[in-house]
């Protein structure tokens, strides 16, 4: 297999979450060439089942889709499709478990196997969605694994850690409706705007008095909107944001924050408050056991670093909580294009890495 060519295919051709259809069907192509059952999931996404003795099945995971980036690295194999790029480095995990499928099936280890093509990993919950679909009762599963491309780290370095790795993430809508009015007649309206600043302000002033240093929380606006003319007062202030735990404990309490927060401003102000959540993952839990297999068995020329706790989300943390599991990062190359920067480009000599570890762990799950 080409797998230089695998992975330049599948950069050109990035997709949306559950609109991966030409990435299925290359990946159902390229797999029809190995003795592995490829079941299609609906509407995207793929399984290869590897059966090479009795027994239980390990699961490996990869993420199929893109994210909405107009591509500017200068690569000779950039995105065809305008305004969408492997920026999250999708496309390199792809390959690296293609490359392993075509190892297992040269070698034929006396393992049963799983390979997921997972689709919408970027905050659309397809790890859930595969879970809930009940494919996966099918097989009775022992373990999962999965890697995730890292800039902070170059070729050759791998980094985890055992117990909670990936934070929780929640990305929410907050809405405050008042009522127009031109700025001349302030008593006749309701400004959203105001409001949104107040909940705004009151947020990150009870997150710095509730949690410690020790316990650390994120919350985020990253969007406000509101107002269409500036001598009007707003009607509508729209906010979109993010927060992020490492605890479910403290995922809950920021919520019951947001809430309880709102409906002070509401009352404060007259504004109508709104709360949507809109997206969320559990934690990324890693196994202690897997976790001291895998630093174990990393051959000579791989390095190790041992990682912290970080506030990124990964919807692999819906295997997590079902299966003994382990996530780690793959250094593909330190740079400052980080993850979802449209110049992000990981070295395809990442690749031969992962296929290199997943190996090894074969030999001891």
């Amino acid at each position: 297999m080409d797998l230089i060519k695998v992975r330049q295919d599948l950069h050109r051709i990035p997709e949306l979450a559950f609109n991966e259809h030409k990435t299925t069907e290359y990946i159902v192509n390229t797999l029809s060439q190995y003795p592995v059952e490829v079941i299609r999931l609906e509407p995207t996404g793929v399984i290869a089942v590897y059966k090479g003795g009795e027994g239980e099945y390990s699961l490996f995971r990869c993420d199929m889709d893109a994210l909405p980036l107009t591509e500017q690295t200068d690569c000779d194999f950039h995105s065809e499709h305008e305004g969408v790029m492997h920026a999250c480095g999708h496309d390199i995990h792809m390959t690296i478990m293609l490359g392993f499928i075509h190892e297992v099936c040269t070698l034929k280890p006396k393992k049963n196997l799983l390979f997921l093509f997972q689709p919408a990993e970027e905050g659309k919950g397809g790890a859930e969605h595969v879970i809930k679909s009940g494919i996966l009762k099918n097989w009775k599963i022992k373990s999962a694994f999965a890697l995730h491309s890292s800039p902070d780290y170059p070729v050759g370095t791998v980094a985890t850690k055992s117990g909670i790795f990936f934070g929780i993430p929640e990305e929410f809508v907050i809405e405050f409706e008042g009522r127009n009015s031109h700025a001349a007649f302030p008593n006749k309206g309701v400004d959203a705007l105001y409001a949104g600043v107040q909940f705004y302000n009151l947020m990150q002033s009870h997150i710095t008095k509730l949690f410690a240093a020790t316990d650390p929380v994120i919350f985020h606006i990253g969007v406000m909107q509101a107002g269409e003319a500036e001598n009007i007062l707003a009607g509508k202030c729209r906010m979109k944001g993010t927060h992020r735990t490492l605890s479910a404990e403290n995922h809950k309490l920021m919520n019951r924050m947001i809430t309880d927060t709102g409906e002070a401003v509401q009352a404060l102000t007259g504004a109508k408050f709104r709360f949507v959540e809109v997206s969320t993952y559990e934690a990324v839990n890693n196994n202690e056991n897997l976790f001291t297999i895998f630093r174990d068995i990393l051959p000579a020329d791989v390095a190790f670093v041992e990682s912290e706790s970080v506030m990124t989300g990964e919807d692999f943390g819906f295997f997590t909580s079902l299966y003994p599991s382990l996530l780690f990062w793959l250094g593909t190359g330190v740079s400052a294009n980080g993850l979802h920067s449209p110049k992000f480009l990981p070295q395809q000599e990442a690749i031969h890495i992962g296929i290199k570890i997943f190996m090894e762990l074969l030999k001891r799950i």
